[in-house]
């Protein structure tokens, strides 16, 4: 079986890397693959910034800024395949840029996996609600079993 494990370090993010640390104890033959998306494109920085006037802009190094919204997710997924690979088991990362439930969706499909475990609620803007945006989207938008993690 291959499962989808999308992270991005909140609280019910790692709740779901445990329940699939344990699912994975259990099943030795299931494939795991942790994905984290980072969430901001300089396309869409520029677009929000609607007072950056020309001089602004020579001044901000895009490239760094760039590497610096890349960090995060990759620092995460870095320590959870350590969990993983601390429990003797092995685990494939990806890394995608955009919208993430959008970027989850579309690498379910194109990948083919067969389950998703996440947590209910991430570390977006909405993270009050019962069941996170991202959440709700993949599990309306996908058709394969899907373990939402409180």
């Amino acid at each position: 079986m291959k499962v989808l494990v999308p992270i991005d370090g909140s609280d019910n993010s790692m709740r779901a890397v445990n329940y699939a640390l344990g699912m994975a104890k259990k099943n030795p033959d299931t494939k795991f693959t942790l994905l984290a998306v980072a969430t901001m494109r300089m396309e869409e920085l520029l677009a929000n910034i609607s007072k950056l006037q020309k001089h602004d802009s020579e001044l901000v190094n895009f490239t760094e800024l760039q590497k610096q919204l890349e960090e995060a997710p990759k620092s995460v997924l870095e320590n959870v395949k350590a969990l993983f690979e601390e429990s003797g088991i092995q685990v494939e990362t990806v890394m995608l840029i955009g919208d993430p439930a959008n970027r989850i969706i579309q690498y379910i499909t194109d990948k083919g996996f067969e389950n998703i475990i996440m947590g209910s609620r991430g570390m977006g803007v909405l993270k009050s609600a019962i069941l996170g945006s991202v959440a709700y989207k993949v599990l309306a938008k996908t058709n394969i079993p899907v373990t939402i993690i409180k």
